[in-house]
């Protein structure tokens, strides 16, 4: 699994906290989205509204929202 997220926001720290409580295995691929990144090409074909976190699952399911990812 991979989550893309800013360690700066509060419903990123919300996944994280959830996977380390858990031992949830997962790669954290940092998104700063002060610098515009979640506004790149690549980050938009995930997640077209632009917006943090976006979780991908082992099989390329891709969700988004902080609560649908954590439930």
């Amino acid at each position: 699994m991979k989550i893309y997220g800013d360690a700066r926001s509060g419903n990123c720290y919300k996944l994280k906290l959830l996977c380390a409580l858990l031992s949830i295995e997962h790669e954290w691929i940092e998104v700063d989205i002060l610098r515009g990144e979640s506004r790149s090409d690549a980050f938009l074909g995930m997640n077209p509204n632009g917006q943090i976190p976006v979780c991908v699952t082992d099989d390329d399911a891709i969700l988004t929202q902080s609560n649908a990812i954590l439930y």
